[in-house]
C-alpha cells in the first residue's frame, strides 16, 4: 500500500517473551523525490507497551490516571543531543514531517472547494491539520500545538498518533469524545513519573464532522472557535475555555460541548490557529486582531475557495511587511 498508494501506514505488533508483552506502533512513511518517485521510507517505531497497559489499567478504573514516562521529554533529550544534525537537516525534516501528515489532497478529493493555508514560522510547524473520511462522515481537524519549529513538529507528530488511535482505530465519532481522549491521552503520554519533569504541554484545537448523508456539521472546540457563514451571516461557534493540555494539577475531567448545525448549499466554514490574530504589522506594528480577521473573511467567503487563499495570503504578506513572523499561521476553509 505504501509504494503502489504513496501513503503512510501505521501498525501495531505484539511480542511475547517470557509470559511479558512488548508493544510498537510502527508508522511507515514514503519520502519522495522532486519526481514524485518514492526514493526512502521513514519507519518510526514507537514503544506503547505503557500505554497499552494504562489503558486497560483506565478501563477497569475508569478513568484513574496513573504517572507514566514523559515520552515527550525523552523526544526532547534525543533532539538535544542530535541538535547540530537536526539544525543541519531540518529542510529534510520538513519533507518527512509534511509525508507523515496528511495533505489537503486527501481532502481535496471529495471537498475539491476547500482550502488548507500553512505558514510555518520555521520551516516545520506546531500547526497542523488531519483529515478522516468514514464512509458518509469526513472528519476535519485543526490543532495549534504548544510551540512552534523543531518542538511543535514533535508534537505535531504525537497528535497525529493520537488522532489516529482515537478517530481510525478506536472509531470515536463524537467531536467532543474525540477532545476529552485525547486530553486524556495527552497527560498519559507527556507526563514522567519523575515531579521534577512534569512539562505543561498541549493543544488548541477545532473539531468539525461533517455527515453528508444527514446534512449536518458538528463542532467542538478546545481553545479554539469556528467562523460559519450561511446565508450571507456570520456565526461565530465558540470553542470551551478547557486546554488539551499534559498539566495533571487541575482535577475532575474535562468536559467538552458539541455544536450541531444543519446544512444548506452555499455554507462556508473556517478553523484555524491563532497564529494570523496574534501577527504584528500595519502602519503601527499592532497585532492582526479577531476584528479585522473577521472583515476579511466576509468581504471574501463567496468567492472561489482557491482565490480566497490567495487574498489571505496577499493580506497576511501586506500586514507583517518587514516585521518577523511571530507563529506558524494556518487557516483552513
Amino acid at each position: 500500500k505504501t509504494i503502489f498508494e504513496g501513503s503512510s501506514v501505521t501498525y501495531e505488533g505484539k511480542i511475547v517473551k517470557n509470559g511479558v508483552e512488548t508493544w510498537y506502533q510502527t508508522h511507515l512513511t514514503p519520502v519522495f523525490d522532486d519526481n514524485g518517485i518514492v526514493r526512502n521510507f521513514v519507519a518510526v517505531d514507537t514503544d506503547i507497551t505503557r500505554l497499552k497497559y494504562i489503558e486497560r489499567e483506565l478501563n477497569e478504573q475508569k478513568y484513574e490516571l496513573e504517572m507514566q514516562r514523559n515520552n515527550a521529554l525523552m523526544q526532547k533529550e534525543y533532539a538535544e543531543h542530535q541538535q547540530k544534525e537536526i539544525t543541519d537537516s531540518i529542510r529534510y525534516a520538513k519533507r518527512i514531517q509534511s509525508a507523515i501528515l496528511p495533505s489537503h489532497k486527501q481532502m481535496a478529493k471529495f471537498w475539491p472547494e476547500s482550502f488548507v493555508l500553512l505558514l510555518p514560522k520555521d520551516i516545520v510547524s506546531g500547526d497542523f491539520f488531519w483529515y478522516h473520511r468514514d464512509h458518509n462522515k469526513h472528519y476535519i481537524v485543526s490543532v495549534d500545538c504548544t510551540g512552534h519549529g523543531v518542538p511543535g513538529a514533535f508534537m505535531s507528530i504525537i497528535g497525529t498518533y493520537l488522532l489516529n488511535t482515537i478517530v481510525i482505530q478506536n472509531k470515536v465519532q463524537k467531536a467532543s469524545e474525540i477532545l476529552k481522549q485525547l486530553n486524556r491521552k495527552i497527560k498519559i503520554s507527556l507526563n514522567s513519573e519523575d515531579t521534577r519533569m512534569l512539562s505543561n504541554d498541549g493543544m488548541d484545537i477545532a473539531v468539525a464532522i461533517i455527515d453528508k448523508e444527514n446534512h449536518t456539521l458538528e463542532f467542538s472546540g478546545a481553545m479554539r472557535p469556528m467562523y460559519f457563514f450561511t446565508q450571507g451571516e456570520l456565526v461565530e461557534l465558540r470553542g470551551d475555555k478547557t486546554p488539551i493540555t499534559s498539566d495533571i494539577t487541575s482535577t475532575g475531567l474535562s468536559v467538552f460541548t458539541d455544536q450541531v448545525l444543519t446544512l444548506v448549499p452555499g455554507d462556508v466554514f473556517y478553523v484555524f490557529s491563532d497564529g494570523i490574530i496574534d501577527q504584528f504589522g500595519g502602519k503601527s506594528n499592532k497585532k492582526f486582531l479577531t476584528k479585522r480577521f473577521k472583515q476579511l473573511l466576509f468581504d471574501i467567503h463567496m468567492l472561489e475557495m482557491r482565490e480566497q487563499k490567495e487574498i489571505i495570503m496577499r493580506a497576511i504578506e501586506d500586514w507583517k511587511g518587514d516585521a518577523e513572523q511571530v507563529d506558524d499561521i494556518m487557516v483552513i476553509g
